[in-house]
């Protein structure tokens, strides 16, 4: 959901994921037994597969850190990664930093990515680009909110400047001694510092008339809105760092029809639910 970009050459026919929390995914002996939810297609799309070697499959093992020393070694998840098995099939191992050890011994493994977590930029960008589809509409809202913090920060900057021309004309006044050319040439210099300033305003109205319109539709404003809101919530906004949560948020803010539920203990169950009321439905879909 939030990585950027495409797997390049790379085509799949099935992504498989694998949760290896799951006891009965952790001591699979079959790639049928791989899949979550039993359907009667399962057992073909397996065998089909496996006489391919695994061509066209990516698996995703999740939770190398759920596994014990023994299925580390002898489980079919470890035969698939070291290349015992479907040798032809690509996969994903993620795990917690300190049992990933293993994993960066292991050369059948062609990288090693950390996951250090989102910046607030990133953070933004990840909302956008979930919430808004359209990939133009998107990059707009991008460009609207940089205009949007670099007219803030361009305010800001002007507030300071006041203050300290109001403290140097304190200074100027406690100065009884100035002599009558120095004055004409502090006049001279006020003309051309006024015309200064009118030059300065000319470029903010040319750079304001500039600003980039935000979109008007629902996505856009529901983007820029959870934005909005998270400045306001540091305590959501503190979790979304981490990927994972971050589209938690997400998912539950569009659910909660805009709105981030007051404590973020009503926010964890509230995505629990969400993730009841999905599995339910693709069970249903398995059976029916």
């Amino acid at each position: 959901m939030w990585s950027n970009g495409r797997l390049v050459h790379q085509q799949y026919d099935l992504l498989l994921y694998c949760p290896l929390r799951n006891s009965k995914i952790a001591t699979a002996t079959t790639l049928a037994d791989l899949f979550e939810y039993r359907c009667y297609e399962v057992p073909m799309v397996a065998e089909w597969f496996e006489k391919r070697n695994g061509e066209g499959l990516l698996i995703i093992f999740d939770g190398w850190d759920e596994l014990s020393e023994q299925l580390r070694q002898s489980s079919l998840a470890a035969s698939i990664i070291h290349r015992k098995q479907l040798n032809k099939c690509s996969v994903i191992v993620t795990s917690r930093s300190y049992a990933s050890s293993s994993l960066l011994k292991m050369d059948t493994l062609s990288r090693h990515v950390q996951v250090i977590g989102f910046s607030k930029e990133e953070i933004s960008t990840v909302i956008i680009q979930t919430l808004q589809k359209d990939t133009k509409l998107a990059q707009k809202i991008i460009q609207y909110l940089h205009s949007k913090s670099n007219i803030d920060s361009e305010s800001d900057d002007e507030i300071s400047d006041d203050e300290v021309e109001s403290d140097d004309e304190l200074v100027e006044s406690d100065d009884e001694l100035v002599e009558s050319d120095d004055e004409l040439v502090e006049s001279n210099d006020e003309l051309v510092g006024s015309d200064d300033e009118l030059v300065e305003s000319n470029g903010e109205l040319v750079e304001r008339g500039s600003e980039v319109e935000l979109p008007t539709d629902k996505d856009s404003q529901l983007a820029v809105k959870l934005i909005n809101d998270l400045k306001l919530r540091n305590d959501v906004q503190s979790l979304c760092y981490v990927p994972l949560v971050c589209s938690m948020v997400i998912l539950v803010y569009c659910k909660e029809g805009g709105h981030l539920p007051t404590t973020l203990t009503q926010l964890y169950q509230n995505f629990i639910l969400q993730t009841i009321r999905r599995h339910l439905n693709l069970y249903k879909r398995c059976v029916n």
